[in-house]
C-alpha cells in the first residue's frame, strides 16, 4: 500500500484552509508599501483643494473640509466636507504626495480604500465620489475618476479604487479623493479611514 508523504498532506490542508478563510495563497504577495490614516491626530499631511469649472465667472464656490468629531467610521475623528452645489458643479477633495524612494522604477498595482458618510439612502440626486492616483498634482475635476456615488446607504460606505501606475521613485505619488456636485443643492459628507496599498 502506497503511503502519501506527511508533508504534502500538511501543505494541502493549509491551502484548503486558506481558501476557506479567504486568505491569499501566494506567499510573498503582500504590499510593498502600506498606509492608513483616520485623522485622529491631525490632517496627516492631507491638504484640502477644490475645482469649479466656471470660476471666476459664476461666483465664489462655498466649500470646506475640516476635521470633525461629529462622526467617524474609525476612531473619533473624520473629515467633514461641505459643498454648495448651487451651480450644479464643483469638486472638493483632499490630496497628499507620497515619497517612495525605497521602490524601484516600474509599474505597480496601487489600491485606495476610503469611507464616505451620507445622510440618507436614495437612488436619485446622488453625487459622484472621486479618486486620483498618479505622479502629478491633481488640479481639475477632469483629473479624477468617479469610483461610486454618494447616498448609496444611510451612513458609512466603503469605496475602492485601483490603478496600475508607473512609479518613478524620484517623483512623489499623488493620492486624492473627495466628492463632486451635480445637483443644485448644498451637502455635507464625511470622509474617513483611507488605506493605500502598493503591490
Amino acid at each position: 500500500m502506497n503511503k502519501i508523504p506527511y508533508l504534502p498532506l500538511v501543505l494541502l490542508a493549509t491551502v484548503l484552509l486558506a481558501g476557506l478563510l479567504g486568505v491569499p495563497q501566494t506567499l510573498g504577495a503582500g504590499p510593498v508599501y502600506s498606509y492608513t490614516e483616520s485623522y485622529e491626530q491631525s490632517f496627516g499631511g492631507w491638504v484640502p483643494d477644490h475645482y469649479l469649472l466656471c470660476e471666476p465667472g459664476c461666483g465664489y464656490l462655498d466649500w470646506s473640509i475640516s476635521r470633525s468629531r461629529e462622526r467617524a467610521s474609525n476612531g473619533f475623528y473624520s473629515l467633514k466636507g461641505y459643498l454648495n452645489g448651487s451651480h450644479a458643479d464643483g469638486t472638493i477633495w483632499v490630496e497628499r504626495p507620497f515619497y517612495l524612494s525605497q521602490l524601484q522604477k516600474k509599474t505597480y498595482s496601487v489600491t485606495l480604500s476610503l469611507y464616505v458618510w451620507s445622510p440618507a439612502a436614495t437612488t436619485v440626486n446622488t453625487w459622484p465620489v472621486v479618486a486620483f492616483l498618479a505622479q502629478k498634482d491633481p488640479e481639475t475635476e477632469a483629473d479624477f475618476t468617479v469610483i461610486g456615488q454618494t447616498n448609496q446607504v444611510a451612513g458609512w460606505k466603503q469605496y475602492n479604487y485601483s490603478a496600475n501606475v508607473l512609479l518613478d521613485p524620484a517623483q512623489p505619488l499623488w493620492v486624492a479623493y473627495g466628492f463632486g456636485a451635480i445637483w443644485e443643492v448644498s451637502r455635507t459628507h464625511y470622509l474617513d479611514y483611507v488605506t493605500l496599498n502598493i503591490y
